[in-house]
């Protein structure tokens, strides 16, 4: 009896391998937040979501987060752990803008924060307690109309975008 030599990869392999990053641990700890991308076959594209997983359990305990059309990039978690902002080119590819989820309570779909021309390449939480934030786009854009003040996330609102 002779042992069969192990196959190398193959393209239609691709299809079946996920790979994860952009990892963002919770402020208290007890959760995780990573980036899971996947090659679509009827796309022929790379799709990605958030996913979720407490810090203490199992990977088989990991909740899909988003179910978006394209790809999400760099979760962060606000100061108060209510709220994941991260970037996600839903509505034209390739021009990521910055979208917010709750985190707790009964959930919710994301809501996209900003609407510019140019794509989102950054964004920070400001200080704790502090309702707002910023974002940085990769190229000028025609100033937006103004938008109204939203409530704060300690009033159980979202953060204001400036």
């Amino acid at each position: 009896m002779t042992a069969q030599s192990p196959r190398g990869i193959q393209p239609e392999d691709l299809f079946r391998i996920a790979m994860v990053g952009d990892v963002a641990v919770s402020p208290d700890g007890a959760a995780i937040c990573y980036v899971q991308t996947r090659l679509d076959r009827e796309t022929d594209a790379y799709l990605s979501d958030l996913w979720l997983v407490p810090s203490a359990g199992m990977a088989g305990e990991a909740v899909q987060f988003t179910h978006g059309p394209r790809t999400v990039a760099q979760p962060r978690w606000s100061p108060n752990g209510r709220w994941l902002a991260f970037l996600a080119d839903r509505a034209d590819k390739g021009r990521k803008q910055l979208w917010i989820i709750p985190t707790s309570g009964v959930g919710g779909e994301a809501r996209e924060l900003t609407s510019s021309d140019s794509a989102v390449s950054d964004f920070v939480w400001a200080a704790p307690g502090s309702p707002s934030s910023a974002a940085r786009s990769t190229r000028r854009a025609t100033p937006a109309p103004s938008r109204p003040t939203t409530p704060s996330p300690r009033a159980g609102g979202s953060p204001t975008m400036w």
